[in-house]
Protein backbone atom coordinates (compact mmCIF):
# COMPACT_ATOMS: atom_id res chain seq x y z
CA UNK A 1 0.00 0.00 0.00
CA UNK A 2 2.87 2.31 -0.63
CA UNK A 3 3.09 4.90 -3.34
CA UNK A 4 6.02 3.12 -4.95
CA UNK A 5 5.29 2.08 -8.53
CA UNK A 6 4.44 -1.59 -8.97
CA UNK A 7 6.19 -3.46 -11.80
CA UNK A 8 3.22 -2.72 -14.07
CA UNK A 9 2.68 0.82 -12.79
CA UNK A 10 4.59 3.82 -14.09
CA UNK A 11 5.93 6.54 -11.81
CA UNK A 12 3.29 8.89 -13.24
CA UNK A 13 0.49 6.43 -12.38
CA UNK A 14 1.85 6.09 -8.83
CA UNK A 15 1.91 9.88 -8.49
CA UNK A 16 -1.67 10.12 -9.79
CA UNK A 17 -2.75 7.76 -6.99
CA UNK A 18 -1.62 10.43 -4.52
CA UNK A 19 -3.62 13.19 -6.19
CA UNK A 20 -7.22 13.93 -5.39
CA UNK A 21 -9.27 13.86 -8.56
CA UNK A 22 -12.83 12.95 -9.42
CA UNK A 23 -11.51 9.73 -10.94
CA UNK A 24 -9.10 8.69 -8.15
CA UNK A 25 -11.04 9.97 -5.16
CA UNK A 26 -9.36 10.18 -1.77
CA UNK A 27 -6.81 7.54 -0.71
CA UNK A 28 -5.40 7.45 2.81
CA UNK A 29 -2.68 5.01 3.89
CA UNK A 30 -1.75 4.15 7.47
CA UNK A 31 0.88 1.82 8.92
CA UNK A 32 0.03 0.14 12.24
CA UNK A 33 2.95 -2.09 13.15
CA UNK A 34 3.09 -4.75 10.44
CA UNK A 35 -0.41 -3.91 9.26
CA UNK A 36 -1.31 -1.60 6.42
CA UNK A 37 -4.70 0.08 6.46
CA UNK A 38 -6.04 1.95 3.45
CA UNK A 39 -9.18 4.05 3.35
CA UNK A 40 -10.70 5.15 0.06
CA UNK A 41 -13.49 7.65 -0.47
CA UNK A 42 -14.95 8.33 -3.89
CA UNK A 43 -15.09 11.97 -4.91
CA UNK A 44 -18.18 11.28 -7.02
CA UNK A 45 -20.59 8.64 -5.75
CA UNK A 46 -20.10 8.44 -1.96
CA UNK A 47 -18.49 4.98 -2.12
CA UNK A 48 -16.26 4.30 0.89
CA UNK A 49 -13.91 1.36 1.34
CA UNK A 50 -11.58 0.22 4.10
CA UNK A 51 -8.78 -2.27 3.43
CA UNK A 52 -6.70 -4.14 6.02
CA UNK A 53 -3.53 -5.68 4.55
CA UNK A 54 -5.15 -5.49 1.08
CA UNK A 55 -8.30 -7.30 2.30
CA UNK A 56 -11.48 -5.36 1.65
CA UNK A 57 -13.31 -5.11 4.98
CA UNK A 58 -15.83 -2.35 4.40
CA UNK A 59 -17.55 -1.44 1.15
CA UNK A 60 -20.40 0.99 1.65
CA UNK A 61 -21.91 4.17 0.29
CA UNK A 62 -22.34 7.31 2.35
CA UNK A 63 -23.67 10.72 1.41
CA UNK A 64 -23.05 12.70 4.59
CA UNK A 65 -20.22 15.04 5.46
CA UNK A 66 -18.83 12.61 8.04
CA UNK A 67 -18.50 8.83 8.13
CA UNK A 68 -17.45 6.31 10.77
CA UNK A 69 -16.31 2.80 9.95
CA UNK A 70 -15.67 0.24 12.70
CA UNK A 71 -13.81 -3.05 12.37
CA UNK A 72 -11.80 -5.50 14.48
CA UNK A 73 -8.57 -7.22 13.51
CA UNK A 74 -5.81 -9.01 15.44
CA UNK A 75 -7.59 -8.38 18.75
CA UNK A 76 -7.78 -4.61 18.20
CA UNK A 77 -10.81 -2.37 17.65
CA UNK A 78 -10.33 0.11 14.83
CA UNK A 79 -12.30 3.15 13.76
CA UNK A 80 -11.78 5.06 10.51
CA UNK A 81 -13.31 8.54 10.50
CA UNK A 82 -13.84 10.56 7.33
CA UNK A 83 -14.56 14.24 7.94
CA UNK A 84 -15.36 16.78 5.22
CA UNK A 85 -13.80 20.10 6.20
CA UNK A 86 -14.59 22.14 3.09
CA UNK A 87 -16.98 21.18 0.32
CA UNK A 88 -15.75 23.99 -1.95
CA UNK A 89 -12.09 23.00 -1.65
CA UNK A 90 -12.85 19.29 -1.49
CA UNK A 91 -10.89 19.05 1.79
CA UNK A 92 -11.37 15.71 3.56
CA UNK A 93 -9.62 14.36 6.65
CA UNK A 94 -9.22 10.71 7.58
CA UNK A 95 -8.44 9.71 11.17
CA UNK A 96 -7.52 6.13 12.06
CA UNK A 97 -8.08 5.09 15.67
CA UNK A 98 -6.99 1.80 17.28
CA UNK A 99 -8.28 0.91 20.75
CA UNK A 100 -9.21 4.55 21.40
CA UNK A 101 -5.79 5.95 20.38
CA UNK A 102 -5.14 7.89 17.18
CA UNK A 103 -2.83 5.91 14.89
CA UNK A 104 -2.71 8.58 12.20
CA UNK A 105 -4.55 11.41 10.54
CA UNK A 106 -4.24 12.93 7.12
CA UNK A 107 -6.04 15.75 5.32
CA UNK A 108 -6.26 15.95 1.55
CA UNK A 109 -7.88 18.39 -0.86
CA UNK A 110 -8.15 18.91 -4.58
CA UNK A 111 -4.90 20.02 -6.17
CA UNK A 112 -4.83 23.81 -6.37
CA UNK A 113 -3.29 26.00 -9.05
CA UNK A 114 0.34 27.10 -8.90
CA UNK A 115 -0.64 30.49 -7.50
CA UNK A 116 -2.43 28.76 -4.61
CA UNK A 117 -5.93 29.56 -5.84
CA UNK A 118 -8.41 27.02 -7.12
CA UNK A 119 -9.86 27.75 -10.54
CA UNK A 120 -13.50 28.85 -10.57
CA UNK A 121 -14.70 25.78 -12.45
CA UNK A 122 -13.16 23.40 -9.92
CA UNK A 123 -14.77 25.22 -7.03
CA UNK A 124 -18.20 25.36 -8.71
CA UNK A 125 -17.99 22.02 -10.50
CA UNK A 126 -19.49 19.90 -7.70
CA UNK A 127 -22.47 22.26 -7.50
CA UNK A 128 -23.09 22.02 -11.25
CA UNK A 129 -22.96 18.24 -11.02
CA UNK A 130 -25.33 18.17 -8.04
CA UNK A 131 -27.72 20.54 -9.82
CA UNK A 132 -27.67 18.43 -12.96
CA UNK A 133 -28.36 15.25 -11.01
CA UNK A 134 -31.19 16.87 -9.03
CA UNK A 135 -32.75 18.24 -12.22
CA UNK A 136 -32.44 14.89 -13.96
CA UNK A 137 -34.01 13.08 -11.00
CA UNK A 138 -36.87 15.60 -10.87
CA UNK A 139 -37.56 15.22 -14.58
CA UNK A 140 -37.47 11.44 -14.26
CA UNK A 141 -39.97 11.48 -11.38
CA UNK A 142 -42.21 13.88 -13.32
CA UNK A 143 -42.21 11.52 -16.31
CA UNK A 144 -43.07 8.55 -14.11
CA UNK A 145 -46.03 10.30 -12.50
CA UNK A 146 -47.63 11.34 -15.83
Amino acid sequence: MTHEPTPTQTAKEALMEKRITLRNGYWYYFQDGDNEIAVHGSAVNGKERVYFNDELLIDTRGFGFNAQHFFERDGHKYEALLVAHSVLRGAMECILIRDGQIVGRETKAYVVAKDGKMSWWKSLGPFFIAGFLAGFAGAFVALLTN
